[in-house]
């Protein structure tokens, strides 16, 4: 199912999100799902598949998404202070800025938008 423009912003004055601080979903198939605003503040959320989810302003603050598939998200203006990305599939992920990981922990194994990748 598809959320049109209209309906998340429908939904985000509702107040209809996830608040799901210091949650334990390692492994969890979140994919496609609208994650706008919500709240996974130190959530353990290691090897994820959170590909092609809509997680647009989201605290990711702290959180363990080592391995996370995140292909193809929208991270427009998430907060990722603190998250661990080490060896996370970002390939593709929109919104996704050189501040918002200037604070993440990435490695070699993450895998970075073209827009974000070293060039030689």
């Amino acid at each position: 199912m598809t959320i049109r423009s209209a309906e998340r912003e429908a939904l985000r004055r509702r107040g209809v999100f996830w608040d799901m601080p210091r949650a334990h979903f390692p492994g969890v198939n979140l994919k496609g799902a609208f994650l706008a605003g919500a709240n996974f503040k130190d959530a353990n959320l290691r090897d994820a598949d959170l590909s092609e989810a809509d997680i647009e302003g989201a605290n990711l603050s702290g959180a363990n998404l080592a391995r996370a598939n995140l292909r193809n998200a929208d991270l427009r203006d998430a907060v990722l202070t603190g998250a661990t990305l080490t060896g996370a599939d970002l390939t593709g992920a929109s919104g996704l800025t050189a501040e918002q990981l200037a604070d993440a922990l990435i490695d070699e194994a993450t895998k970075l938008p073209e827009h974000l990748r070293p060039q030689p």
